[in-house]
């Protein structure tokens, strides 16, 4: 078992080279997390999907499917370029159009106003990234290596990741999910 020594106030002074005491630091600390509300954790792709589903009531296949993808994506630089409420938004569509599922439409309507922050080209241009992403991922062998993932979602909930194949999806499925502006 590993032991991880803590650091203490003293030696964080010692680092300014004695410009602040350990007790200066101690108290900027408690005003910087009392700022803080001591939340410390950004929400990320998993937090967010985690609002959609609840918000919309997915079941929990679709969850599972959609968290698995998210974690695929974790793997890639290329997703970075895209904020993680709209990675996990297009992980929670490419789940439902792999499962053949429609979120209820009156459900939808009376949470599009939260959810209709992006517009349809920005969620298009999301969606065909991951699923190029996921496509390379696929068919690669530099990305062999990312059987943790599948192994995960095998062991954890009997759900074999490898054998789902990206969906095929339309304008029309674009246009009817949370984003209305173009």
């Amino acid at each position: 078992k590993e032991y991880y020594k803590q650091e203490n106030a003293n030696e964080f002074a010692y680092i300014t080279a004695d410009e602040y005491t350990a007790s200066e630091l101690i108290e900027m600390e408690k005003i910087v997390l009392n700022l803080l509300g001591f939340k410390l954790n950004a929400p990320n792709a998993i937090h967010f999907l985690k609002v959609y589903v609840t918000l919309l009531q997915i079941p929990e296949q679709i969850t599972i499917i959609a968290l698995f993808l998210v974690d695929l994506m974790l793997m890639s630089y290329q997703i970075m370029e895209f904020d993680y409420s709209l990675v996990a938004s297009a992980a929670l569509f490419l789940a439902c159009k792999c499962a053949e599922y429609k979120i209820d439409e009156t459900r939808l309507n009376s949470y599009r106003e939260y959810l209709d922050v992006y517009t349809q080209r920005e969620f298009e241009k999301c969606v065909t990234s991951f699923k190029c992403i996921w496509n390379t991922m696929q068919t690669s062998p530099n990305y062999l290596n990312f059987d943790a993932v599948y192994h995960k979602y095998q062991n954890q909930f009997n759900f074999f990741g490898k054998t789902l194949l990206p969906p095929i999806f339309y304008q029309n499925d674009i246009e009817e999910w949370f984003y209305t502006k173009f």
